[in-house]
């Protein structure tokens, strides 16, 4: 959100000067922080930033640090879901580091910009232990449940679908001859359309028991990887990746086996990672 006079205004309260960053279009707010001298009710800012700003943004938070008959006002506001705002019936724009009233035309694509839902997937492991069958035949099993969320509170998501990879392990339900979510000889698991609609703040979760051969954890310096991409019919396609270590399988808790974690990353940031773009994806798939 950008609210310049608001801005003004608090700088007015004890704010740095905004000084310009050599070679960067940014400017900081550096420097001691000045005292008010003059006490401000914390209901009276509130009535002061409802009255400037419309619509009002939500979640404002105040916290007033006072030493003797000196204060100090830290304001922290969310980013709105209802942007753009006005500030004096005036919608503001930013121009090289200045706010300026914008004109017709950048309001218009304001209002009518794009928006996705935001999609987020988290791994807990219920389960981990030493298994042996009844041929004497020996395995890692662990039970684990992933939980999917809808953090964008206006808008809900459609056609929500994962796929789960994991190394040197099967999902052990392919075994089954009767269930077709599964690929790759075991080792991927999919949901083309886990949920149809689905609504904000509301958990989708899928649990599954994979199988892990000692041997080749072993080979593997006891680490194993679980990685998994989702996304629905608006929102752009993430990736987590978790990485177990089967030195701490009998830990207290089993979550303590996950020793490394990158979540929830767009699909083209992990790319970008990896040096891929277009042309290399093109041609390794032609070579």
């Amino acid at each position: 959100m950008r609210f310049s006079k608001f801005k003004w205004w608090v700088t007015n309260l004890g704010c740095p000067r905004r000084e310009k960053v050599h070679e960067k279009k940014e400017k900081i707010y550096q420097g001691i922080l000045t005292f008010n001298l003059v006490p401000i009710e914390k209901d009276f800012l509130i009535s002061k930033i409802s009255d400037a700003i419309i619509p009002l943004p939500s979640n404002i938070r105040i916290a007033i640090l006072s030493i003797a008959s000196k204060s100090i006002y830290i304001f922290e506001i969310d980013p709105s879901e209802y942007s753009p705002h006005q500030i004096a019936n005036t919608y503001y724009m930013r121009i090289d580091g200045q706010s300026k009233p914008a004109p017709h035309h950048y309001i218009e694509a304001l209002f009518k910009k794009i928006k996705f839902p935001n999609l987020e997937a988290y791994l807990k492991i219920n389960k981990a232990e030493l298994f042996q069958s009844n041929s004497g035949r020996s395995e890692y099993h662990v039970t684990f449940t992933v939980f999917f969320f809808n953090w964008t509170p206006l808008q809900n998501e459609e056609q929500l679908s994962f796929r789960i990879l994991v190394t040197d392990g099967i999902f052990n339900s392919s075994r089954l001859p009767t269930l077709n979510r599964y690929a790759l000889e075991g080792h991927e698991f999919y949901q083309e359309n886990a949920k149809n609609v689905f609504h904000y703040g509301e958990p989708v979760y899928e649990s599954e028991l994979i199988a892990f051969d000692p041997h080749k954890v072993e080979r593997n310096q006891n680490k194993a990887k679980i990685i998994f991409s989702f996304g629905g019919r608006f929102s752009p396609r993430k990736n987590s990746e978790y990485t177990l270590d089967f030195t701490k399988l009998h830990a207290a808790n089993p979550n303590d086996m996950i020793c490394e974690k990158k979540e929830n990353r767009l699909s083209k940031e992990v790319q970008d990672e990896k040096g891929m773009n277009k042309e290399l994806i093109i041609t390794n798939l032609f070579n």
